[in-house]
């Protein structure tokens, strides 16, 4: 937002003394134009010759951090123009890299004198299920009938909230315990994570790799180093953090002892956020560092018609008192049908309505839903295109690998190694097929692959070595498998021998070079080499006594595995879309529009949290009370304040109305009767009895 913009109020926390050592406390709605603000004064600092050098800006994650750089590509940064832009994560990551000989031996590492590697989060779980796999063996986790990617992410939740709350990481199983109140085997599940999670610290230690919790963990000693803060107080003067109430503890922390070195600090808190809970973070801990601020502002927004829905599920949720409000004009509308495919079928011929009828922007319509299942992306997506309504997908992150295009790349390269042993689906070579000759529909692609795939010995057949029916029952197939793959296919097996992400880049270029014309699909690719090139770079950390070319094998056999790959920060797009988005990725991306849809209001999948039965992020915060049971009562607590945080987030970011998505079945046939909808009833009867709609 242009200074000239801004309102009076907000001018003045923008050019707020720059030396006085005022720090300011800034709270309010969503809405209210605190990130505008904090912008400004950004922008204002350099404006006054304050070197980018001296500034630290503390983001809650990558996209705020994009966008913030975006919007100053055309600000002059000066000669000193090292601006940091930083989430906590990033800031330590640095900071322990450049003080490394500083505090590597007192951290406990094996081989002080080597650097340090950092793991991404796929390369985490890859090492923590090297760790762990012998012990599940012996009979670790029996029972709880986990999918290794869910059990590993648990584990690796509870490093992180050790790391995050700046308490010993021997003490996860104790805070687990002392609160469980269920049947005691799971007692012996928190002993045996606990087991598995130290089992993983000391191979860290002792092979010089940081995951995130021991990167926190690090700096957090870092911190306590006096020659550290000679360094970092004289560097950063001035301090601006947006979007303190999704910090962590830790940050949180950070923040407080840096304050008192600052000659000008900017805290911006939403009051209505604290959505990152599950990843440790604590609106409370962010509030009371109000107390550490010599000035306390609030900024007011104006009222949205929606707010009054959130008013009627906050009562309806126990979490407000008082009269039920009229909540008629939040809603532009209702969706209810019998089956769920029907309703998203009618959703699409809404947005038609609006984009094409209305005029309403594409890019001013969210649709939002609990989960974005593959049901929800794909009918929607095949009727919006089909009705010209352009749609993207939000997801904040993605898997490369659930890109076809990628899972071709990932197919073809296990076949040019049959050595290695990793067998693929006749599916996929059928869809890898497909991909390198886009002339093939897949049935065609399907029979191809039937014909030439030898699954025995995970090879390709040549055209000449088909029978005499395979041949005629291939047809012309058989001759662009022979002309357009097959010569290619030849020459790509003379470069078994390169590095794990050439190999993938040579095939990409001479076998599915017609696949990656689509930017979307060329972007997911790319990350795909990008996450091969950092499991190479780790991988003789792991395997000492392995050769490079084993690289490939144990990259597949880790897919193959369930693990994920690394998760990438995805271009939004420049072209006007709907957005459609999981609620709670949909508030971190702090977008308003005109109207949303909800979708799903009946499913339980909004008040319902995802099932950890190894970990409890409240119960690992340190501010729950020792031995203080986690029963039904703190649960169901917990699930009505989260909803009503939710649902006070999306009408917040709404300027016009809602429109509510209702199906009596779901997808596999369920009733859906959920909370959500139960708390809408008053406002979806005054909808009805105000339109005539007949009650069923």
């Amino acid at each position: 937002m242009p200074a000239e913009q801004l309102s009076p109020g907000q001018r003045a926390l923008v050019q707020a003394p720059l030396d006085v050592g005022q720090t300011v406390f800034l709270s309010g709605p969503a809405g209210a134009g605190k990130s505008s603000v904090l912008a400004a004064r950004l922008v204002y600092l350099l404006e006054q010759d304050v070197p980018a050098y001296a500034i630290l800006v503390l983001l809650p994650d990558r996209p705020t951090r994009e966008r913030l750089r975006q919007a100053l590509r055309d600000v002059p940064l000066g000669p000193y123009g090292d601006l940091s832009l930083h989430t906590y994560y990033s800031l330590a990551q640095r900071l322990v890299a450049l003080f490394w000989p500083l505090v590597a031996r007192q951290a406990g590492f094996a081989h002080p004198e080597r650097p340090p590697t950092f793991m991404t989060y796929e390369l985490a779980q890859y090492h923590l299920q090297r760790v762990v796999a012998p012990l599940l063996e012996e009979g670790y986790f029996e029972g709880l009938h986990l999918h290794p990617q869910r059990l590993l992410s648990q584990l690796l939740d509870n490093l992180n909230k050790a790391a995050l709350n700046n308490y010993p990481l021997g003490e996860v199983a104790a805070r687990l315990s002392e609160s469980w109140i269920g049947p005691p085997e799971r007692l012996t599940a928190f002993q045996q994570a606990q087991d598995c999670i130290e089992r993983f610290r000391a191979d860290c230690l002792q092979r010089g790799l940081l995951d995130l919790s021991l990167t926190l963990q690090v700096f957090q000693q870092l911190l306590e180093r006096p020659p550290f803060w000679d360094y970092f107080g004289e560097r950063y003067r001035h301090l601006l953090v947006d979007n303190l109430e999704e910090s962590v503890p830790a940050m949180q922390d950070f923040c407080g002892r840096m304050l008192p070195y600052c000659e000008s600090g900017l805290l911006v808190y939403n009051e209505a956020g604290g959505y990152r809970i599950l990843l440790g973070a604590e609106s409370e801990g962010a509030l009371a560092l109000r107390r550490a601020c010599s000035v306390q502002r609030r900024l007011e927004a104006p009222p949205r018609p929606a707010e009054r829905l959130a008013q009627v599920v906050a009562i309806r949720l126990g979490q407000e008192s008082g009269a039920l409000p009229d909540a008629g004009g939040a809603l532009l509308g209702l969706i209810q049908r019998r089956y769920r495919s029907d309703v998203i079928q009618a959703v699409a011929g809404e947005l038609a309505r609006l984009v094409h009828r209305e005029q309403v922007p594409p890019q001013e319509i969210a649709v939002v839903a609990p989960y974005l299942d593959g049901v929800l992306r794909f009918a929607l997506g095949q009727a919006c295109t089909r009705l010209e309504v352009p749609l993207h997908i939000l997801r904040r992150y993605r898997r490369p690998a659930e890109e076809p295009a990628v899972r071709a790349l990932l197919t073809l390269a296990a076949l040019l190694q049959p050595s290695w042993r990793v067998f693929s689906h006749p599916y996929d070579v059928a869809e890898a097929l497909g991909q390198a000759l886009p002339q093939l529909d897949p049935v065609r692609a399907a029979l191809l692959g039937y014909w030439v795939y030898d699954p025995v010995e995970s090879t390709l057949r040549p055209p000449q070595e088909l029978s005499e029916p395979a041949r005629r029952r291939l047809g012309p197939t058989l001759q662009a498998y022979e002309q357009h793959f097959w010569p290619r296919w030849q020459q790509v097996q003379q470069a078994d021998t390169l590095p794990w992400e050439h190999l993938l880049a040579h095939l990409l270029a001479r076998l599915l070079d017609r696949a990656v014309q689509r930017p979307d699909v060329s972007v997911a690719c790319g990350e795909l080499i990008e996450s091969a090139r950092r499991f190479r770079r780790i991988f003789p950390l792991l395997h000492e006594d392995e050769a490079e070319r084993e690289v490939g094998r144990h990259y597949l056999h880790m897919l193959q595995a369930g693990l994920v790959t690394a998760q990438y920060l995805l271009p939004q797009p420049e072209a006007p879309a709907v957005w459609v988005a999981p609620a709670h990725s949909y508030l971190l991306a702090g977008r308003p529009v005109r109207r949303q849809f909800w979708m799903d209001i009946g499913s339980v999948d909004w008040w319902e949290p995802p099932q950890q039965p190894l970990t409890n992020p409240y119960v690992l915060s340190r501010h729950w009370p020792p031995q203080q049971p986690w029963n039904d009562a703190a649960d169901y607590a917990r699930r009505q304040v989260t909803l009503t945080r939710v649902v006070r987030g999306l009408t917040r970011r709404c300027q016009e109305g809602i429109v509510l998505c209702h199906s009596d079945l779901g997808t596999a046939g369920q009733v859906q009767d959920g909370p959500l909808l139960r708390a809408l009833q008053p406002a979806l009867r005054a909808w009805e009895e105000a339109h005539n709609v007949p009650t069923p």
